[in-house]
């Protein structure tokens, strides 16, 4: 992978911009363990190294002492890391040296703040005792970084590797055959940063590895790699499932990409899944300069959600359950409000070989009424293929947005893959819908079919201006329920819209 170097990135990284327009390029073309003292005492000429190197961005300045840790015992070393792992501090591991923590709560609650720094060294996590949601091997932490380290937890009986820790940091972390989830319940703060997921080969059954995007605070994860089977216990990658989201809170992913290697089994119902519980929604979830197979995004709960330069490919490895790039929706009975969505320059490319239930769309939209979506400049490119499934393009159910605006996206080479699908529904009514400068290319039953099933009403504007569909087929006029009212009418189209 040759974008992946702890120098950062290299020119061939996937999701940089290009120089040439995305328009004409669319549509032309803790407690310490009983062993803790002893443990304690086999590092103590380590602790007159002062800390030399400097903390990383966002990492809290550490200006107390250095220890090295010892050689690994060869059996548990959950004590003596806990004896470390005190007070203000680097710990320095052995390099290359796998150290087995087989206790959970091994470092819980201990006051330290600081870094481990691995220096290649591997955390090793082998709890076997009795499972429960709230076990975990490291918790209670406040202000600590990890960096340079890998972190395996091949059938661990853990829910989490990490829990209840604020302002927590991984840098140049390898994370590999991980069964419990890597973070969860978090209050607040965390970053990751040149983190990669990758496959041994022999994994177990249960591979999770997951991150928990924390109440309060800023979850930020950016030039990560992950590259292995998905089996966890939820459904996503980067998880906001039932966060009491915190005034204030953001959401940060970039350059990044996810099963890219297109292997069996790389695959995830979302890659991202933002559906927070309670009032408060989130200031601002970005997701920018990422590559995604066989995968999802669910964006709910933001005052402002943008996916910027993003990629989604959906193959014959695709197992999701799905392929929709983009998914509103939040399960919760008490959710917060979407206020805007905004995907911009974004490609998204259906194979031939994607399962015929693996069903295709471009946005499935429910249950948050009064949103602005915005769709701008975006291109979708089809390989037909028989038997493959399709939705109606862009799917608003019930609780449509307020505004919903498509500009400048180019649906090419659809084939009659959706002669049977409208280009946009709405089952309920979008107070405003605007559709410019379009292309399209394909057969479609219809442009619009506006339909009451998820509530009806009254709509202020429909246009459908400067758009380009010399290119498609429309097999079906036009239509508009009897339980929908659209108080204007409006179409400037070469191809036109009748009622």
């Amino acid at each position: 992978m040759a974008w992946w170097s702890a120098e950062g990135q290299t020119e061939d990284q996937p999701g940089q911009r290009s120089s040439i327009s995305r328009r004409r390029l669319f549509v032309r073309g803790g407690v310490v363990g009983a062993g803790g003292v002893l443990a304690a005492s086999a590092v103590a000429a380590g602790l007159d190294s002062r800390v030399r190197d400097d903390p990383g961005p966002g990492e809290p300045v550490n200006q107390g002492l250095a220890v090295t840790a010892p050689e690994p015992s060869g059996e548990d070393d959950s004590a003596t890391l806990a004896a470390l792992c005190v007070g203000r501090r680097d710990v320095h591991l052995r390099s290359g040296a796998t150290y087995v923590i087989a206790a959970r709560d091994a470092i819980s609650q201990t006051g330290f703040t600081g870094r481990i720094v691995g220096n290649g060294a591997t955390l090793k996590f082998t709890y076997t005792g009795p499972w429960s949601e709230s076990y975990s091997a490291i918790n209670g932490l406040h202000d600590v970084t990890l960096r340079d380290l890998s972190i395996t937890a091949p059938d661990a009986n853990l829910f989490s590797i990490f829990r209840d820790c604020t302002n927590l940091h991984l840098d140049h972390v390898t994370v590999y055959a991980c069964s419990p989830k890597l973070t969860y319940a978090l209050p607040k703060d965390f970053s990751a940063h040149r983190i990669r997921w990758i496959s041994e080969g022999d994994d177990p059954s249960v591979i999770d590895g997951s991150l928990y995007v924390p109440d309060a605070g800023r979850f930020s994860l950016t030039d990560f790699d992950y590259d292995a089977t998905f089996t966890g216990r939820t459904g996503a990658i980067v998880s906001a499932v039932a966060t009491r989201t915190a005034p204030g809170a953001t959401v940060y992913v970039a350059n990044g990409r996810a099963f890219t290697a297109d292997r069996p089994g790389h695959s995830a119902d979302g890659f991202i899944d933002i559906e927070p519980i309670g009032d408060a929604s989130f200031d601002n979830v970005t997701v920018r300069d990422v590559v995604l197979y066989n995968t999802s995004c669910y964006l709910t709960g933001a005052r402002n959600v943008t996916v910027d330069n993003c990629t989604f490919v959906y193959t014959a490895n695709n197992s999701s359950g799905r392929a929709i790039p983009f998914v509103v929706y939040n399960h919760n009975e008490v959710k917060p409000p979407l206020g805007a969505l905004h995907v911009r320059n974004c490609r998204v490319e259906w194979t031939a070989g994607n399962p015929a239930d693996q069903t295709i769309g471009v946005m499935t939209y429910q249950s948050h009424p009064g949103a602005v979506v915005r769709f701008t400049d975006n291109s979708y490119h089809f390989s037909p293929a028989v038997g493959q499934v399709v939705q109606d393009l862009y799917w608003v159910k019930d609780g449509a947005p307020a505004i919903m605006s498509i500009h400048g996206d180019a649906i090419l080479e659809a084939g009659d893959i959706a002669h049977s699908q409208a280009l946009i529904r709405t089952d309920s009514t979008v107070r405003r819908l605007l559709v410019r400068e379009m292309s399209v290319s394909g057969t479609f039953a219809q442009k619009l079919q506006a339909g009451a099933d998820g509530g009806g009403g009254e709509g202020d504007l429909v246009v459908f201006e400067s758009n380009d569909f010399t290119g498609a087929t429309f097999t079906g006029a036009d239509s508009v329920a009897s339980g929908v009212t659209l108080r204007r009418r409006h179409s400037t189209d070469n191809a036109g819209i009748e009622y």
